[in-house]
């Protein structure tokens, strides 16, 4: 049995829901940072109400269990990562976006560097940003991948400390996440089975461009415990099954996937402040009907509320790992229990 002395740093955020106030942090754009964001066709329907609106609010509820989110803080990601040092002998730091590219000077100036992982974060989101160093080579691996990430401050510190120093990058294309929270969980996972695959492949590695295609097609070995699984995915073996004392042999990547897949379905509630609602609402009545899901609507004091929901079958892995990760680094629980 582990025994854990309690960091106060190390906590866990409890949701079952996403709040995320539009107008606050440009979030019409970039947030909810998962493939649940406001539909297309809705959004450029109610883009100027959104934008005039002082509470503007998108909330996303996870209907389907587990429904309770375990997110952890920036203490626990430390925590976390000093485990997998411990567990796998692998590095992955934690920086403040601010201190970004001092950390990455100190890096270069280091030399026979092994690849390691870094987790950026930011003091005003909960979004965190993945990535890959080795001797002036980056790799970003956003989950929301870089359209939709790349004006998330946590990469603007990025473009602007990688454009000083000279570092070739590469960007993971495509969105990997379905929900609005489990970002933190998976950069700790993706960096974990990226330099153990690295570390596997040993004379076999070359790059990282090479062995992503650019950014463009991560190896099945890196992302079979993301969310949304890819169309054209590779076969490949879970390689920290091979450090495992108790499988006989390591799982493919698609029977991984298999274990934890399930359909999932969200609330998805829109509410903003709107001078006629029922004007509104009748010029927009066509792209209302065809919104997939529409289940209400809603108008009080000047706001106007849409609700729906959605359904997906997604790798919950990421979910489960989460509570895994609390049970594990907080007090008064059972840190021998695991997902496997």
């Amino acid at each position: 049995m582990s025994i854990l002395c309690f960091d106060p740093s190390i906590s866990f955020l409890h949701r079952s829901c996403e709040r995320s106030f539009q107008k606050k942090d440009n979030l019409l754009e970039h947030k909810p940072f998962s493939d649940l964001r406001i539909p297309d066709l809705l959004l450029r329907s109610i883009k100027e109400e959104i934008e005039n609106s002082s509470e503007a609010m998108l909330e996303i509820t996870q209907l389907t269990e587990p429904n309770q989110i375990s997110m952890p803080s920036t203490g626990a990601l430390i925590a976390i990562a000093a485990h997998y040092k411990t567990k796998y002998g692998i590095d992955i730091e934690c920086v403040l976006d601010l201190d970004l590219g001092l950390f990455l000077r100190t890096l270069i100036e280091k030399k026979d560097q092994k690849p390691m992982g870094v987790i950026v974060y930011s003091r005003g989101s909960f979004h965190v940003t993945p990535f890959l160093f080795r001797s002036g080579e980056l790799c970003s691996l956003d989950t929301i991948g870089f359209e939709k990430a790349r004006h998330h401050s946590t990469h603007i510190a990025l473009q602007r400390a990688v454009h000083l120093r000279s570092i070739q990058v590469s960007h993971a294309q495509g969105v990997r996440q379905a929900d609005p929270y489990s970002c933190r969980v998976e950069a700790l996972c993706i960096l974990r089975n990226a330099l153990l695959h690295i570390e596997d492949l040993g004379e076999a590695f070359q790059s990282f461009e090479s062995l992503t295609e650019g950014g463009t097609k991560l190896p099945s070995e890196w992302t079979y415990i993301d969310q949304i699984f890819p169309v054209d995915g590779v076969e490949g073996l879970v390689v920290r099954d091979k450090k495992s004392s108790t499988l006989p042999s390591p799982r493919t990547t698609s029977a991984f996937r298999e274990t934890h897949s399930d359909m999932v379905t969200w609330r998805c509630e829109l509410s903003f402040e709107t001078d006629d609602p029922r004007s509104w609402l009748e010029t927009h009545w066509q792209e209302i009907r065809s919104l997939e899901g529409i289940s209400e609507i809603k108008s009080k004091s000047g706001t106007l509320t849409l609700t729906w929901e959605t359904t997906k079958k997604i790798n919950t892995y990421l979910t489960k790992k989460g509570i895994e990760f609390e049970r594990k680094f907080t007090p008064q629980t059972d840190p021998d229990r695991q997902i496997p």
